[in-house]
């Protein structure tokens, strides 16, 4: 997300790590020497680490292995991410900060109920998604082989019991473990999409999408617990 987008969420305190963008996979960017692509994983998790540790956050969220749709720098932000949430405890590695240890790391997550109902209301609305098709729409969807494990295995499942098959975005309903009720911050979310200017554009679906639909879409983000400090289980309700 861009500086702009950042600021307009209203985060108090912006860290710039130096990298530049990658651009989406396969593309020419992806080979600039400052793309965050190209990033040494070593320098880029000290980085971060120092900046747990300054920080002493009780969560960190960061994407899935993924990137959630495979875009370079998202994979990358969970690669450094995790790293900085394991190397950020450890005493051994001094950087002139104390260890924190983080009680717990959060992927960002769509529930692949969420992603039908997503695709039905665009459908409802007659707006395309990605591709030109209603997003959710399984058989318009992008290969199910980019998707996780859980999603393919999902997808398999629900092929061989006749029953409609999953998107191959997203997570099984049951792997979410926490959803937080946004509502009162969508109008910031929509301001942060329309400022990062190199995805967005008039003909972009989510500039299409009525305000009231876009609320209604967009008032809720899930996550999903995939970490927990040993002996922290409470001590930090999210």
């Amino acid at each position: 997300m861009s500086t702009i987008a950042t600021l307009e969420n209203t985060v108090t305190h912006l860290e710039m790590l130096g990298y530049r963008d990658s651009g989406m996979m396969g593309t020419v960017d992806n080979h600039h020497p400052e793309a965050f692509h190209q990033a040494n994983l070593s320098d880029a998790i000290a980085r971060v680490v120092t900046l747990v540790r300054k920080y002493k956050p009780s969560v960190i969220v960061t994407y899935d292995e993924n990137g959630f749709y495979g875009h370079p720098d998202h994979i990358n932000a969970h690669r450094v991410a995790v790293g900085a949430f394991h190397r950020a405890s450890d005493p051994l590695l001094e950087d002139g900060h104390q260890p924190h240890t983080t009680p717990k790391l959060y992927y960002t997550a769509v529930g692949q109920s969420q992603f039908m109902e997503f695709g039905r209301r665009l459908r409802e609305l007659g707006i395309d998604g990605p591709g030109g098709r209603s997003e959710g729409d399984a058989e318009a969807a992008a290969d199910p082989a980019a998707g996780s494990e859980a999603t393919q295995g999902e997808t398999a499942a629900a092929e061989a019991e006749g029953a409609p098959t999953p998107p191959p975005w997203g997570i099984p309903d049951q792997l979410i473990t926490t959803v937080v009720d946004v509502s009162a911050h969508v109008e910031q979310k929509r301001q942060a999409l329309w400022s990062h200017a190199t995805q967005m554009g008039p003909e972009v679906f989510f500039a299409k999408l009525p305000p009231e639909a876009f609320d209604a879409m967009f008032g809720r983000e899930q996550f999903r617990l995939v970490q927990q400090a040993e002996g922290e289980a409470g001590a930090f309700q999210w």
